[in-house]
């Protein structure tokens, strides 16, 4: 097994100011909509998928995608400065932005999507998709590159804990089978075609200009809480970057999914509801809960106090 290393002061420098503008993005697109909504939680409503019968006003153009980056990224221009971790926390944070920053790629090159906004608010969300994807690679590479050998044990990334370990994992493979299952059970109601669209998006499918197909979520959700789980399970030393964004996905599209039952009153009568709704409302539950419980126990400061500082020996022939 190699030597563990850490971030170079330069990769510091140039990841943290990577995060912020992908952070700023975002969150200049979130305060744009909030102003020209028509009415007071229409944002979060389009978020959620479940927009006002009466939506007009302005072309929205943020997503939950903008939410979850805006924290997502902004967590980690605060943690890479000074953490051992931010290697990986780079890692995390380019590979959310290009996974969920994907989609507007091609949504946006079709024709519909410039009629429907107007080719200048057009203009723009192409811009910031491409800012984004150019900055999501940039942060791998800086990740990839810009490490060099620890000098002293305060610069050792750490593992989480076994027992925490433990539980984020199988929590965060557990939303991954759940989100899998009801995956595919909606791919089979649907039909491929039908589903096709809800994966790669289509006219009737977008609410937002910026907005994430939800079976292209979903596809994300899956690939990134399993490889987060398995991660934590080998407790490896990227374990609580990645878990920590799975994490932060799985509760926002927990949260968003709860908000739409308390809406429309799903958790009422739900003893007498079918058995399909009980369990639709019980994994919504379950995503909030593991999604808290895992940003618990892998956010940082929840981990074991380090030893002292104190220098690494060099490697053999240096």
């Amino acid at each position: 097994m190699g030597q563990p290393q850490t971030l170079g002061r330069g990769a510091r420098l140039f990841g943290t100011c990577g995060c912020a503008l992908l952070a700023l993005l975002s969150l200049a697109w979130i305060v744009r909509d909030a102003v020209l909504a028509p009415g007071a939680g229409q944002v979060w409503w389009r978020w959620a998928g479940s927009p006002a019968a009466s939506s007009g006003g302005a072309v929205q153009v943020t997503s939950l995608t903008d939410g979850v980056l805006c924290v997502v990224c902004a967590l980690a221009a605060s943690r890479v400065p000074r953490s051992a971790s931010a290697a990986a926390a780079l890692a995390a944070a380019g590979t959310a932005a290009l996974v969920l920053r994907l989609p507007s790629l091609w949504l946006l090159g079709q024709g519909w999507t410039g009629v429907w906004a107007g080719s200048a608010l057009h203009a723009r969300a192409y811009a910031t998709t491409v800012a984004s994807l150019l900055l999501g690679a940039a942060l791998l590479l800086t990740a990839a590159l810009g490490r060099r050998a620890p000098r002293a044990r305060a610069e050792i990334p750490d593992r989480p804990a076994p027992a925490a370990a433990r539980t984020a994992g199988a929590l965060l493979i557990a939303c991954a089978a759940l989100f899998a299952a009801w995956e595919a059970d909606r791919a089979g109601d649907y039909g491929w075609i039908a589903y096709r669209s809800m994966l790669l998006g289509s006219r009737n499918t977008t609410l937002s200009l910026l907005s994430t197909p939800r079976g292209w979520w979903m596809a994300v959700l899956v690939f990134l809480a399993l490889l987060a789980g398995l991660a934590a399970l080998a407790r490896a030393t990227f374990s609580r970057a990645l878990g920590t964004v799975a994490a932060a996905m799985v509760l926002a599209w927990g949260l968003v999914r709860l908000s739409v039952a308390v809406r429309f009153q799903q958790f009422d009568g739900t003893l007498d509801a079918s058995p399909r709704v009980q369990l639709s409302l019980a994994s919504t539950l379950f995503h909030v809960l593991a999604g808290l419980v895992v940003l618990a126990l892998l956010l940082p400061g929840a981990r074991p106090a380090r030893p002292p500082a104190e220098p690494v020996p060099a490697p053999p022939g240096a």
